[in-house]
């Protein structure tokens, strides 16, 4: 369960009877936004009698219980506050580098449908704010860069590049830690996104509490690259990897060319939460749990079995952004797709090497092999693409509907 989503201990507000919810809110804390005197303007507005109150401002089980209709109004108050004050905010996270093109783009996009996006860095950025950008925050990270550069172990020979793309979640991790943010949504600079990601969790709330972090997951293979996660699972995978890299673990066979990076850090971390047999539909439908151990780098066998051996577990299945098992969205918004030219999941209807796209007045959607469309509300912008950057933005603002020649999507 996402722990504290509402800022309210561990209750979510759908699982609330009458004595949780008085406990809840006797026990919150001033810095929430549940406090007594919001929850008693809100029965006010309600039209609670004030009798009905007591000494603290905060209703009494009996009174909750005598008013179902109060208490479906509550917990609708109490989501609105949410969406108010403790929206989750889109983080952005450079270190060593400036803003890139497509991000300077997708800004007011994401300004449109978010109340608050943070850039965190620790480079000074010429980003020019203006109305369209009221949302975002750009935040100087360095002393957090700083305090968490020497926290991971690193294999000696291992690339120095890979390093900084470990140490971007170090520093989200601690950010969230001293802002007070228990969730977020990251994803990578060259992405369109479409959704505002507060109402998006809410929308999906009975799902998207089944796991404390959602990503790019498509077994056996995992990306960061769209992320929604919690504190807790962040904490948990830095943990982690600060033991996943000591030498009796990372040996030196396993350091060549770009390995590691987090990308097959986090494949490990994931087959060690999911366990045996290790799932491998992300090969296609039809293929077996257990039947890709070792096929590619997210899960070493060897390194799987010292983990074991160490008895070291992690805590935290993923939840899929991307189509799951049964080529399913499992969000209502649909999914997000990381790479146009790929189809692992043997799923899309590929045209000259890319997937089918077009927009249906403004939405984005890939063809399936069934012969029907998913919608995205997101997705990168790969390479050479970030060129069409413009093109894109221009179909989902001015909500064109158009099947696109080919995935640039400049003629239709």
């Amino acid at each position: 369960m996402l722990t504290a989503l509402l800022g309210i201990g561990n209750f979510f507000v759908r699982e609330w009877d009458a004595h949780s919810f008085v406990r809840a809110a006797r026990n919150v804390n001033s810095t929430s936004f549940a406090t007594p005197t919001n929850i008693t303007a809100s029965i006010h507005k309600h039209g609670v009698a004030k009798h009905q109150i007591s000494k603290d401002g905060i209703p009494t089980a009996t009174d909750v219980l005598s008013s179902k209709k109060w208490m479906l109004s509550t917990k609708m108050f109490v989501g609105r506050k949410f969406e108010k004050k403790k929206n989750i905010p889109i983080v952005m996270i450079a270190l060593n580098m400036h803003m890139n093109h497509v991000l300077t783009k997708t800004i007011p996009v994401l300004c449109s449908k978010n109340d608050r996006v943070v850039f965190l860095t620790n480079k000074k950025q010429k980003f020019q704010m203006t109305a369209q950008v009221a949302c975002l925050e750009i935040v100087d990270i360095s002393y957090l860069y700083n305090n968490v550069s020497s926290e991971m172990p690193w294999p000696r020979s291992a690339s120095a590049n890979q390093k900084v793309f470990f140490q971007r979640w170090y520093v989200l991790r601690e950010w969230m830690r001293k802002t007070g943010v228990h969730m977020i949504f990251t994803m990578d600079s060259d992405a369109v996104m479409t959704q505002n990601i507060t109402r998006l969790v809410f929308d999906n709330l009975n799902t998207i509490e089944e796991h404390e972090m959602w990503l790019f997951y498509i077994p056996p293979r995992s990306s960061i690259g769209c992320f929604l996660t919690s504190l807790a699972a962040l904490e948990d995978i830095t943990k982690f990897w600060n033991r996943l890299f000591l030498p009796d673990i990372w040996t030196s066979e396993f350091v060549t060319g770009t390995s590691p990076n987090d990308m097959i850090a986090l494949g490990h971390y994931i087959h060690n939460a999911v366990g045996k047999p290790y799932p491998c539909w992300g090969f296609g439908p039809g293929r077996k749990d257990g039947s890709c151990d070792g096929s590619i780098d997210y899960g070493y066998t060897k390194i799987l079995e010292r983990l074991s051996l160490k008895g070291v577990k992690t805590k935290f299945s993923p939840g899929t952004l991307a189509l799951n098992k049964t080529g399913q969205a499992t969000l209502s918004a649909g999914v997000f797709d990381l790479t146009y030219t790929h189809d692992p999941l043997q799923r899309y209807e590929m045209k000259n090497g890319m997937k089918q796209l077009r927009f249906l007045k403004g939405t984005p959607q890939f063809k399936l092999r069934s012969g029907s469309w998913i919608t995205l509300w997101g997705y990168i912008l790969e390479d050479a693409m970030e060129k069409c950057v413009d093109s894109h933005l221009k179909s989902i603002t001015l909500h064109k509907t158009c099947v696109c020649l080919n995935f640039c999507c400049i003629q239709c």
